[in-house]
């Protein structure tokens, strides 16, 4: 009965004990954003796209981020041709956050939804 005891308690503080940092994270994309041009970007837990400002679509992918870029793969066959030719497969974008605003590829977003 003893070791039982102590098995259930080691149990429950090693499960109590365990690092859920994954649960706490937040996407801080997820949204619509617009530049001053009126070029909307949409960021879902997963895939990033970008309209024009008369709703042609500019570009799409999915993407992850780090503390300093965001790195996209490309839709090859739904982006337009000159974002496809200026980065590749892969597009790597630099960003931060300025107060409310996301400052992408050196342009100002302000988050509209």
């Amino acid at each position: 009965m003893r070791k039982a005891l102590f098995v259930i308690l080691v149990s429950t503080f090693i499960f109590i004990s365990c690092d859920n940092d994954d649960v706490n994270d937040v996407n801080p994309f997820v949204g619509t954003w617009e530049n001053e041009s009126g070029i909307r970007t949409v960021f879902t837990e997963t895939v990033a796209t970008a309209y024009f400002a008369n709703g042609d679509l500019y570009w799409t992918g999915t993407y992850m981020y780090t503390d300093t870029h965001i790195i996209i793969k490309l839709d090859q066959n739904l982006s337009v041709e000159s974002m496809i030719n200026s980065y590749g497969e892969t597009a790597t974008i630099f960003y931060s956050f300025d107060g409310k605003d996301l400052l992408f590829n050196y342009g100002r977003l302000k988050r509209i939804n």
